[in-house]
């Protein structure tokens, strides 16, 4: 989790919040589709997983995307 709390920290710099599981996408100060494309392209170098086919909504939690990474063979 700690790498994921990272990724979210460097793409959502504005983001003061804690990172957890539960906490939706949507809840992140600056989330919109254009840092939803961002978020996608750093989880993918940082993960080294393809997530091409995934759209990324607010309305997922950080275990959503976890599962996903996870679903792909990557640790998380």
């Amino acid at each position: 989790m700690d790498k994921m709390t990272a990724v979210i920290k460097t793409v959502f710099p504005m983001f003061k919040g804690t990172v957890d599981e539960l906490l939706r996408l949507g809840e992140i100060t600056g989330w919109d589709s254009m840092t939803s494309v961002n978020l996608t392209m750093y989880l993918e170098s940082q993960f080294g997983v393809n997530l091409s086919d995934v759209i990324l909504t607010g309305q997922q939690s950080v275990s959503d995307v976890v599962s996903l990474i996870e679903a792909r063979g990557a640790v998380v």
